[in-house]
């Protein structure tokens, strides 16, 4: 519960939808989601993307915290449209083809098996309705900071099986690199963001795993233009490589189910 307590208050303290990505998916979200529409949120939190939903929008957040779904009970008491549920994403307690949009704001890095979480979201999404993800974009085949409490041999291993996911990649392959372990689980401790990440996401995977399942993207954000960016000319470069298209910034797409 402590440590719960801390993680939760630390993601309320930060200002998610007044800076890149919440700054675009806040107001995306209110041009497409209207009031009677429904809104599922995977991974919820305390649900503060409550405050910048259109009134009348009918949200249910899922969190696999009890602590969390106690706390956002408490903060949206007084809203009728707001509803909470103790759930997981590999299993949503949603009848088929019940929400008009499907939220995963910085959620899908946590998900054990990513691509059961994906299915049961466009199991639960209608036809024409919107898979909205935000997710840190792990594209290069590197390590990521949460296994820093292995060995280097360990590590170097990892690194050697990122280039085998990137070739895979070229042709054609999702390989959903799923870590056997992170720091905050081995050790209890949460120092940086993302140390209870469990899946090192790739953008590229993600759009043509649901491309393969009938689901097209319709937007991808960028906080800056290439050409505004330090490094951004070598970016474009590495872009240029198959499987590649996505690299240098995080994962903030929108993509409709066909």
């Amino acid at each position: 519960m402590e440590y719960e307590s801390h993680y939760y208050e630390m993601a309320d303290r930060e200002n998610k939808y007044g800076r890149f990505p919440g700054n675009v998916i806040a107001p995306f979200l209110k041009e497409h989601v209207l009031p009677g529409m429904r809104l599922l949120e995977v991974g919820c939190g305390t649900a503060g993307i409550i405050r910048e939903l259109s009134a009348g929008v009918e949200y249910a957040g899922l969190e696999i915290s009890e602590y969390a779904v106690e706390e956002a009970k408490k903060d949206w008491a007084g809203n009728p449209h707001a509803s909470f549920v103790v759930g997981v994403s590999e299993k949503l307690p949603f009848d088929d083809k019940s929400f008009d949009c499907v939220l995963m704001f910085y959620t899908l890095e946590h998900f054990k098996q990513p691509k059961t979480a994906l299915l049961e979201a466009l199991r639960v999404l209608k036809d024409k309705g919107r898979l909205v993800i935000v997710a840190p974009n792990h594209e290069l085949p590197s390590v990521p900071p949460t296994l820093r409490f292995k060995s280097t041999a360990y590590r170097f291993g990892f690194f050697l099986n990122r280039i085998v996911d990137y070739v895979q990649r070229i042709f054609g392959k999702d390989s959903f690199r799923v870590l056997s372990d992170n720091i905050t689980n081995a050790k209890g401790i949460y120092e940086k963001k993302d140390d209870d990440l469990w899946h090192a996401v790739s953008t590229w995977e993600v759009a043509h795993y649901l491309k393969n399942h009938n689901v097209q993207l319709e937007r991808f954000w960028e906080e800056k233009p290439l050409g505004e960016r330090r490094k951004g000319t070598l970016i474009g470069l590495v872009r240029k490589l198959p499987a590649f298209a996505y690299v240098g910034v995080p994962m903030v797409a929108s993509f409709i189910k066909r």
